[in-house]
């Protein structure tokens, strides 16, 4: 989302892509909550429609630009959030959907873990993911 529209995250998301360059992989299941994310601010009012057109435009750029790789989510997904629901919730008290990004990201087997969220960045290093 930070790289999309200015927030208090927007330098570090470019910084962060400036560094691992283009080649981003996220699941299905992470499209759908960056689209998601998108309409929820023009339901807020932190955005209007040509905004929202505009972000989606420039994200449709990058998937078809290979910037941005979209996996389907593996149907281990939750076999692992389970694994990680027993491991983890009970001592980080973990929300159900930073524990299926973290799931999403081990079951694709990506090498390092990209949020500014810091539930979902503490739930990846003790899961065993390198994080940025």
């Amino acid at each position: 989302m930070s790289l999309y529209i200015r927030d208090a995250n927007s330098s570090g998301a470019i910084e962060t892509m400036a560094k691992l360059g283009p080649s981003l992989l996220t699941t299905s299941f992470g499209e759908f909550e960056f689209l998601n994310a998108i309409h929820l601010r023009l339901f807020r009012k932190e955005a209007d429609p040509g905004q929202v057109r505009a972000v989606e435009a420039a994200f449709q750029s990058h998937l078809t630009g290979r910037v941005i790789s979209v996996q389907p989510i593996p149907p281990e997904i939750y076999s692992t959030a389970i694994q990680i629901v027993r491991r983890f919730t009970p001592r980080l008290g973990i929300r159900s959907l930073d524990l299926l990004h973290v799931a999403s990201a081990l079951a694709i087997k990506v090498d390092t873990f990209l949020t500014f969220d810091r539930s979902q960045k503490r739930l990846a290093e003790v899961a065993g993911l390198k994080t940025l």
